[in-house]
């Protein structure tokens, strides 16, 4: 199919956010047909960008004569576009196809869309999703049976509380017991006699005197006694009266 193509002269750069741009000469073809728009370099030709413009109003903004050369448009994502001047026109054959998908995608609506993309995913997993277990006939017709969960669990029962010592724990005991349990012999042996030995004042003796003896002789003690010779100090004080 036929369209009629514009080439214009333009100025392109790709600095969107600097205040002072580095610009570069290319050429920009507009397709009416399908209203799409190419970037080239001019040197070499190369394609740098292409887009697609349905919007009327942005369309006579873009290809207004009057702002040759003074308007920048952001025609495409990544450049700025100030056209200078057409440089020719000319009719071509094109393949409206590309121009249907590309138009068909911008302009469907987001209800449209999400119902395709639904639609088509449902399809390509339908087959690869495996289907899910049914039960099986022993379990549905035996509706009382219980599950396993409540079949092997028990309900929590607290520890019990010991709350009074064993007799054989009590006799072992060193802070009250009165008998021992002799090892060898597993014998109860009575400790009340040995008890009252050690713990009764009244029959104990006290230990230091005797420890006092054995280390203090006699042939020490003459070391502490006063010398006779030697006189008699009288020390005389005053009472003190309150």
């Amino acid at each position: 199919m036929k369209s009629h193509i514009t080439e214009y002269s333009c100025q392109y750069t790709d600095q969107l956010r600097k205040k002072h741009k580095i610009w570069h000469d290319g050429k920009l073809k507009y397709f009416q047909l399908n209203g799409r728009f190419i970037l080239y370099t001019e040197a070499d030709n190369v394609v740098l960008a292409s887009e697609f413009i349905t919007s009327s109003k942005d369309l006579e903004k873009i290809l207004n004569p009057d702002e040759f050369g003074v308007a920048e448009h952001h025609i495409f994502s990544k450049f700025l576009i100030i056209i200078s001047d057409i440089l020719c026109t000319y009719d071509k054959e094109v393949q409206i196809n590309a121009f249907k998908d590309k138009r068909s995608i911008s302009e469907i609506g987001g209800t449209t869309m999400a119902s395709s993309r639904k639609l088509k995913y449902d399809e390509s997993n339908e087959a690869s999703m495996p289907a899910r277990a049914t039960p099986s006939p022993t379990h549905s017709s035996n509706s009382n049976s219980l599950s396993l969960a409540l079949k092997f669990n028990r309900p929590f029962k607290p520890p019990k509380r010991i709350s009074k010592v064993t007799t054989g724990a009590n006799l072992n005991r060193p802070s009250i017991r009165s008998k021992r349990v002799d090892e060898n012999t597993n014998l109860t042996v009575d400790l009340k006699g040995h008890m009252s030995k050690i713990i009764d004042p009244v029959r104990h003796e006290p230990t230091v005197p005797t420890l006092l003896q054995n280390f203090i002789d006699k042939e020490q003690l003459h070391r502490f006694r006063v010398n006779s010779s030697s006189k008699l100090r009288v020390i005389r004080c005053n009472p003190i009266i309150l």
